[in-house]
């Protein structure tokens, strides 16, 4: 159904910081031995890239999203109301304050996104495969992922266990029936993890498709004081800030994946967390590739039609009017229209990086500054510098970002795919070239403003005998500084 997309996706372990420090001692011991013999130093460098993102893309995946030290009296709480009564689904409660009655929405133990347990965490995911395999097949006989839902429901917690005995013994059959089709939190609190890149930035919630924001260009300024020398003395001196507005306008993004049509429950058991990952890796690579390569211009300055970067997107589609590197205007783009580039052909080094680069953005240096590299410039440029302090010599007590690999005179790197080493020595992609960059970006500069996260649906076809899930997302990514301000700045021509 997918071809050859199956291969190599097995969604990889939850891995620790300690993962990440043991990878790059492994990087730096490969590097030292291939010193001198390019050739060997690029086939190293390309395998480690490879390893690197998939340890980052495994860091990135949502741990069980449970409430640490919850007990099993708190489910019964949450859940059962006066009567015993357990709920599955969320619904409308009243509860009695300061002698009135308020109505309250109560999430049920099925779709509530706070998990209280582990045990609680397994039933939604297994309910949430059965309403998959249930929409998808051609009918409702599922025993496999019955019996699965069965045999947790058999070991829930005690304190909870009598009213889920009770609630399967007064059903009929087995207790298949008791339990509600639908979709269900896990798929979509996955949307919600953000890489490391977008992990850098706030996010602001949006009230409407399109807002205004407010900011203050010229705040206002202190005077001196004159003693009093009359008796009618002058005012003290006044000033008066000025402030502006922006217009943000969220972004649509959306992506469609379809089912083939499957008669064995087992064949959507076993798809399920291929097209899980399908979706989830699509939104969350498109955004980032947007952040750092988007263009909103009507010509873009990238040869977006010829690149697929690291060979992410395939070679159809490519830079089309529905592009999402169209989306909105992302790091490298803002830098060349702010006249924030600079050749660094001459300076690829630690030293380089902090004076042309970062000293470069005037005071914003001192701000929350942050510096996204490719995995090459990392491991050829950097790595290497004493200056350059990784994951292992920072220590277990150092305050880190997501995805952060080290630091450099206090500013985190952040390592992204989507930053390639493919561009040619003015910086752009022009369909050939072997050479990369560095990016240093103002953190407090930038906001993700959201509508509304992300959605799944999922809708059975009978003319095509196909099921779609369909993701889509209200989000975009800009700043709303003036624009002379140097809240960005590319270097290029590294690797050169």
């Amino acid at each position: 159904m997918f071809g050859n997309e199956m291969k190599g996706l097995e969604v990889p372990a939850q891995i620790t910081e300690t993962t990440l420090r043991e990878h790059l001692k492994e990087a730096a011991a490969v590097l030292t031995r291939t010193a001198g013999d390019s050739a060997a130093t690029s086939k190293a460098v390309e395998d480690l890239s490879g390893k690197l993102q998939g340890l980052m893309e495994a860091q990135a995946r949502p741990a069980v999203r449970s409430v640490e030290g919850a007990s099993d009296r708190e489910l019964v709480h949450r859940y059962c109301d006066e009567t015993g009564r357990i709920h599955l689904k969320s619904n409308t409660r009243r509860l009695k304050f300061g002698g009135r009655t308020a109505e309250i929405d109560q999430p049920g133990l099925l779709d509530d996104k706070t998990i209280l347990t582990d045990w609680q965490a397994d039933l939604q995911k297994a309910v949430e495969r059965r309403s998959l395999v249930r929409l998808v097949a051609k009918n409702n006989d599922t025993p496999r992922t019955d019996a699965e839902i069965l045999q947790i429901l058999h070991r829930a917690p005690s304190g909870i266990r009598g009213q889920i005995e009770k609630a399967i013994t007064d059903s009929a059959g087995s207790g298949a029936e008791w339990i509600p089709d639908g979709t269900f939190p896990s798929i979509y609190e996955e949307f919600q993890v953000p890489n490391a890149v977008a992990a850098l930035f706030g996010t602001i919630d949006m009230p409407n498709a399109t807002m205004l924001q407010p900011s203050l260009t010229t705040g206002v300024r202190p005077y001196k004081r004159n003693a009093i020398s009359s008796d009618d003395p002058a005012n003290y001196t006044g000033s008066t800030p000025v402030s502006s507005e922006t217009t943000i306008s969220v972004a649509n993004w959306a992506v469609r994946v379809v089912y083939d049509e499957m008669d064995a429950e087992d064949a959507v058991v076993a798809m399920e967390p291929l097209v899980r990952r399908l979706v989830v890796d699509a939104l969350n690579d498109g955004y980032e590739d947007c952040m750092i390569n988007g263009d909103t211009n009507a010509t873009h300055q990238d040869a977006i039609s010829s690149w697929n970067i690291r060979s992410r997107w395939g070679a159809s589609g490519l830079g089309g009017a529905a592009d999402h590197r169209r989306i909105f205007l992302g790091l490298r783009a803002l830098a060349a229209d702010r006249s924030q580039t600079i050749d660094m052909g001459s300076a690829q080094t630690v030293t380089g990086l902090m004076t042309d680069l970062v000293g470069g953005m005037g005071e914003r240096a001192a701000s929350q500054l942050a510096i996204i590299v490719s995995p090459e410039v990392f491991y050829q440029k950097l790595l290497a510098d004493s200056n350059v302090l990784t994951l292992d010599k920072l220590g277990t007590g150092a305050s880190l970002l997501s995805g952060q690999l080290a630091s450099v005179f206090g500013h985190p790197i952040i390592v992204s795919r989507y930053l390639s080493a493919d561009l040619a020595a003015t910086g752009l992609y022009t369909g050939s070239g072997a050479l990369s960059g560095v990016l240093a970006v103002d953190r407090s500069a930038f906001y993700h403003y959201q509508r509304r996260g992300a959605l799944v649906e999922l809708e059975r076809d009978i003319k095509t005998g196909g099921t779609h899930v369909v993701a889509t997302l209200r989000r975009t990514f800009r700043t709303v500084s003036g624009a002379s301000e140097a809240v960005a700045r590319f270097g290029y021509n590294w690797l050169s």
